[in-house]
C-alpha cells in the first residue's frame, strides 16, 4: 500500500475508534449487528454507518430484504465526528491529485486502506470496550452490495454466524 493510503488507513481507524467510543452508550441498550465503512459511487468519501437488530435475520431472505436489513441507510444510522469527516473527506483530495495514468490502483488501494483501517487492532479494541461484536463490512452504497473480500478478512471465525450468511449473500 502506498503511503497515502497507509496514512489515510492509520488516520481512519483512530477516527472510527473515537466515534465509537463516543456513541458506545447513546443507543439505549439496541444491538449494534453490523458496522460498515460505505464508500459512495459518484462521492468517494466513505461513511461510517452502524446497523441494529431490530428483527431476526434470515439467511435466505430474498436479497431485497437482505438489503433493507444491512444498509445502514435503510436499518441504520451514519455515526461520524468531526475527525472522521475530515479524514474520509480527505479521499477527494487524494483522488483529486491522483496520476491519471495509475488511476486503476486507485480504487484497489482506497479499498485496502478502509478494510485496514475498519479491522485494525484500535478499532477492534474500541468495539470491545463498548460491548459491540458487530458484522464488520464495505457496503458499497451506489451498488447496494457489499464487498466480498472484505468479508471474510474482517471477520475471522464468524463463517457460521447467521449474520455473516446474510451478507455474503449481498456480496
Amino acid at each position: 500500500m502506498e503511503k497515502p493510503f497507509e496514512d489515510l488507513s492509520g488516520e481512519c481507524a483512530e477516527a472510527i475508534a473515537e466515534v465509537v467510543e463516543a456513541h458506545g452508550e447513546a443507543f439505549d441498550g439496541r444491538r449494534i449487528k453490523g458496522m460498515a465503512l460505505c464508500p459512495v459511487d459518484d462521492y468517494l468519501a466513505p461513511y461510517l454507518g452502524v446497523v441494529f437488530a431490530e428483527t431476526t435475520d434470515d439467511p435466505e431472505a430474498p436479497a431485497e430484504d437482505l438489503y433493507v436489513q444491512w444498509s445502514p441507510d435503510e436499518s441504520g444510522q451514519e455515526i461520524s465526528n468531526g475527525r472522521l469527516d475530515k479524514v474520509t473527506g480527505g479521499t477527494n483530495d487524494l483522488a483529486s491529485h491522483w496520476p491519471e495514468e495509475d488511476w486503476d490502483h486507485f480504487g484497489p488501494q482506497l479499498r485496502d486502506a478502509l478494510v485496514e483501517a475498519l479491522g485494525s487492532t484500535v478499532v477492534r479494541d474500541a468495539l470491545a470496550r463498548v460491548g459491540w461484536n458487530p458484522i464488520l463490512y464495505l457496503f458499497m452504497t451506489g451498488e447496494g452490495l457489499v464487498d466480498a473480500d472484505s468479508l471474510p478478512t474482517l471477520n475471522p471465525g464468524r463463517r457460521a454466524d447467521p449474520d455473516y450468511r446474510a451478507l455474503e449473500r449481498l456480496t
